[in-house]
């Protein structure tokens, strides 16, 4: 597996709100950014997401994915990016 995470503005800030929508976007389901991209059209993955850890006075944005079969993690963290 793979986690990759990102220290982000603290869960009062509007860019807390904002990356939470990101997080939605890319991963919330099968019809998700990044699930087509990696499990569907790629095959790369088994699995895939992405969501941020609002914390008080900064977050964590964590992407994480778990490689299918010969996928090294660095062709993965080139398809994540």
């Amino acid at each position: 597996a793979i986690f990759l995470a990102y220290r982000t503005p603290g869960r009062n800030t509007r860019d807390a709100r904002v990356l939470d929508v990101i997080s939605t976007y890319l991963s919330k389901g099968k019809s998700s950014k990044l699930y087509k991209k990696l499990v569907d059209n790629q095959k790369m993955s088994l699995q895939v997401a992405a969501f941020n850890m609002n914390n008080e006075d900064y977050s964590t944005y964590v992407i994480l994915s778990l490689p299918l079969g010969e996928t090294t993690l660095t062709t993965l963290i080139a398809e994540i990016d």
